[in-house]
């Protein structure tokens, strides 16, 4: 968006750049001309591509060429100085050939509080302005020159710090270039307790004085002065005046999370199930964290509490342990980034499947292997649970109800298999009682009589005692 009406920033400003001299220019041969007229060394082609100010000011600053490093964006009276009308581009194109026929950047800024900058437009000539922020323009760097040769706007300091009693203080003004340099300054924040008593306004070099008033408050406070030059380099300038506390703050104390987990080992049966572990903060502060299973997790898994803050619970499931020998153990781990004690380690083992069914004190049969030939699948192998029933009608008959199974992928057993036929008879081989030491072996068959509810039950047919 380019403000269109020039009226707003002072009428003072010239339609038509009408430089004081004509250029006397020497082509360098190395990509620069020179201005002998004003001693300023000009890159001679167009900078590639166009920038917003903020872009044009670093290409500038940034750009190394011709074996020197000090170029600059130039002020808009170094620019308008390239204006020759009886060219167009209205530049004499001997010396600066392929200039566009468009408007170019200067750093001279200030107008409708430094939104927009000023430019010379070659089209024609012209200066106007543009959107700093939003408009894109040509950029051609300058370097060189007399000390001075321009308006140039310096505040010195840019920053103070004073006391918290109330008090004066002062910044100085200079034109470290040539001609007159009216300039104003105004307080534009932190007015309330800082005002300029002498020096809101001047020409050239001169002295901004300052009051401000005592700081009550526990906190430092800071206020800014806007020091604006119309025209000139450097345009317009902050200066940040910040101001002690009465009173020092009563620190505070800086949080400290401690990670705790408990317990950090736990062993669990070799059956499927469920396992959980608390977390807890026993520091100060917040305490984001995360759980991950990081070894041999293909048994157990993290079913929630993955993550959260401060306290929480992670609870895990595990798969049946299928293998008759060896025990598995698997890794958690906790971290919580910044916490004392992070990251912490939980290990769960589940020992190995026994190999021989059992019948616990509860009459919970288990059998670990059981197999059955399938005419289409061939031989599935699958763990299977059932619970003692008590039939009134018929007490002397040993009841079974089928309650859970699961199939086993790649059974690793090394004993013989309990086995399911086709009419639903099963043969254990080795049945180990609730006293640990007595083995049967054990026929049970399907019983259609006692399968009622939807409930599928067997009954023992045979069993006998296994010899040592």
């Amino acid at each position: 968006f380019r403000l269109l009406f020039l009226s707003l920033c002072g009428l003072c400003m010239v339609f038509f750049a009408c430089p004081a001299w004509a250029g006397i220019y020497v082509d360098n041969g190395d990509g620069t001309v020179t201005d002998t007229s004003t001693d300023l060394m000009w890159q001679q082609a167009t900078a590639p591509g166009t920038y917003h100010l903020d872009g044009a000011y670093s290409y500038c600053t940034t750009l190394s060429f011709a074996g020197y490093t000090d170029w600059w964006l130039p002020t808009i009276d170094e620019l308008k100085s390239l204006v020759a009308t009886k060219w167009h581009p209205t530049i004499d194109p001997t010396y600066f050939p392929g200039t566009a026929a468009s408007w170019y950047w200067s750093s001279t800024t200030g107008v409708n509080g430094g939104i927009y900058a000023w430019g010379v437009n070659f089209d024609g000539g012209g200066i106007d302005v543009y959107d700093a922020k939003y408009d894109f323009g040509y950029v051609r760097a300058v370097r060189g020159g007399p000390a001075g040769l321009f308006r140039n706007l310096v505040i010195s300091p840019t920053s103070r710090d004073v006391s918290k009693d109330a008090g004066t203080t002062t910044f100085n003004v200079s034109n470290t270039g040539a001609g007159t340099m009216p300039w104003t300054a105004a307080v534009t924040s932190g007015s309330s307790w800082l005002s300029i008593t002498s020096g809101a306004s001047g020409t050239n070099s001169e002295t901004i004085k300052c009051s401000f008033k005592a700081n009550a408050s526990t906190s430092d406070r800071t206020a800014t002065i806007l020091v604006t030059a119309t025209g000139a380099a450097g345009s317009p300038a902050e200066v940040t005046v910040t101001q002690a506390p009465k009173l020092a703050p009563t620190p505070t104390p800086t949080p400290v999370p401690v990670l705790s987990v408990s317990p950090t080992n736990r062993d669990v049966a070799q059956d499927a199930g469920t396992t959980t572990f608390r977390v807890s903060n026993t520091g100060t502060g917040t305490m984001p964290w995360t759980a991950a299973v990081i070894s041999d997790g293909s048994w157990l898994f993290i079913a929630s509490g993955a993550r959260g803050t401060n306290a929480g619970t992670i609870m895990c499931n595990f798969t049946t342990n299928t293998s008759t020998s060896v025990s598995r153990t698997a890794t958690i781990r906790v971290t919580a980034n910044d916490a004392t004690g992070s990251p912490v380690d939980v290990t769960v083992k589940q020992p190995p499947t026994l190999c021989s069914a059992t019948l616990d004190g509860n009459l919970l049969l288990h059998i670990p292997y059981l197999s059955s030939i399938n005419p289409i699948l061939g031989t599935i192998s699958f763990w299977a649970d059932f619970v003692f029933e008590f039939n009134p009608i018929n007490p002397t008959s040993t009841l079974f109800k089928f309650t859970n199974y699961g199939i086993i992928d790649n059974p690793s057993f090394s004993c013989e298999a309990s086995a399911l036929s086709g009419d639903l008879k099963i043969s254990i081989p080795d049945l180990l009682l609730a006293d640990g030491n007595t083995h049967l072996w054990v026929d049970m068959e399907c019983s259609p009589a006692f399968s009622t509810n939807g409930n599928t039950c067997f009954v023992v047919t045979k069993y006998g005692v296994v010899p040592n």
